[in-house]
């Protein structure tokens, strides 16, 4: 198992973060007796967050969803990223790794029409949501937390729960008016302070585990193929793990005979591959890997080798979850499509066999026939020098003929 501490990469982007963002001592703009100064100069001092070139920071100015989800990705240490569709996120776009860091950590979704929309206004209630995801908190148990404000009513039906969740948390809180306002921007100083919120409660925080998948798309069938796994527990708290594996083909039953995995095991500089054991339930193929160890703030990356028999092509789905030991609760859960490929084997190509008799006697038919050809040509040279006298006769008598002809 090869294993590297998040936490590790969380100082780095930090330390990057330092020399790359401009860091103000000081917001020209944000007063002593401001109710946000203290997180603001403490995020300014940490690279975290950046003024303006005048020296202001503008707390009053709203986020966009771009910039937001940025601002979490730094202050969480998030760096993992994931293959992203969204149609208005232009790969060149400086915000399209922190949204494609977003949606790895499955902190961000998109709407219906599969737009992020990076540069709209990012609202309180979407911070919510973000946020309430980000951490895990539970977003059923706590709903009576919103009745305080005066307009709970108002608070759209879809992220009432996330809401709640994080003013019962203590990340978000309301106005002077009592009123929470869902829909309103939130602000460049309540970004701040709600995101540092969530970090000081780091005793609570749980961020969503994260897997992957890298050669696991398409195989050749009787053609052994390697392939990784790689799975991010994102947890402040020792967690006991189990990943699972399940495959499934759709329309069909299999049997265990379908294909044959292997798992690297490394022990003291020697490495070696080790078949999985294949369960098959209820038409599934189901197995489990990965050290059953808590393990803080790590990715783990498994080494497999796999190989389908032949006459199993056709379309398969790899599930691929983490589930908690204890409880056996599922914390992540991610489907990849595999495409087995059908082999045809060339018909080997018959290579004519002569025998040596046959050889010679051919060898002699060419020795007989080139015999013949010298006979015909010294018949051919007879037959010119013949033509030759009769030639000479005929001018012979040519001159005859014409002496006569003259006397």
């Amino acid at each position: 198992m090869k294993r590297r501490s998040a936490l590790v990469v969380s100082l780095a982007l930090c330390l990057v973060l330092a020399m790359t963002v401009t860091a103000f001592a000081k917001a020209s703009d944000v007063a002593d007796n401001h109710w946000a100064k203290e997180q603001i100069d403490d995020w300014l001092d940490k690279g975290l967050a950046a003024g303006y070139e005048d020296g202001s920071f503008k707390p009053n100015k709203s986020v966009s969803r771009a910039e937001f989800v940025a601002f979490v990705n730094r202050a969480h240490g998030l760096t993992e990223s994931a293959e992203i569709s969204f149609p208005d996120v232009d790969a060149d776009a400086w915000y399209a790794e922190q949204v494609a860091i977003a949606k790895e950590a499955g902190y961000i979704g998109g709407y219906e029409d599969g737009t992020f929309k990076p540069n709209a206004n990012i609202s309180r209630q979407e911070a919510a949501s973000m946020l309430a995801r980000l951490v895990g908190l539970d977003e059923e148990s706590n709903v009576e937390a919103i009745d305080r404000f005066a307009d709970a009513q108002s608070i759209p039906a879809w992220s009432k729960g996330a809401v709640a969740a994080v003013v019962a948390k203590g990340y978000m809180g309301g106005y002077e008016d009592e009123t929470f306002r869902a829909t309103r921007p939130i602000s460049r100083a309540e970004t701040l302070v709600t995101i540092d919120r969530t970090l000081n409660d780091v005793e609570e925080v749980k961020l969503a585990p994260t897997v992957r998948a890298e050669g696991l798309d398409i195989f050749d069938e009787g053609v052994e193929k390697e392939f990784s796994v790689t799975t991010a527990v994102y947890d402040y708290e020792n967690t006991m793990v189990t990943v699972n594996l399940e495959i499934s083909k759709e329309d069909a039953e299999l049997t265990g005979d379908e294909l044959a995995v292997f798992y690297e095991v490394v022990n003291e500089e020697i490495t070696e591959y080790l078949e999985l054991p294949l369960e098959v339930k209820e038409g599934k193929l189901l197995a489990s890997f990965g050290p059953a160890e808590g393990f803080p703030l790590l990715d783990a990356t498994d080494n497999f080798k796999a190989t389908f028999a032949e006459g199993t092509a056709g379309e398969y789905t790899v599930t691929i979850s983490i589930v908690a030991v204890e409880g056996q609760e599922l914390l992540t859960s991610k489907d990849f499509a595999v495409t087995v490929n059908e082999v045809v084997a060339e018909e080997p190509v018959e290579e004519e066999v002569v025998e040596e008799d046959a050889v010679d006697e051919n060898n002699d038919e060419t020795g007989n026939e080139n015999d013949n050809l010298d006979d015909g040509q010294d018949q051919s040279g007879e037959e010119e020098n013949n033509e030759e006298d009769v030639e000479e006769v005929t001018a012979n008598e040519e001159e005859e003929s014409t002496e006569t002809e003259e006397g």
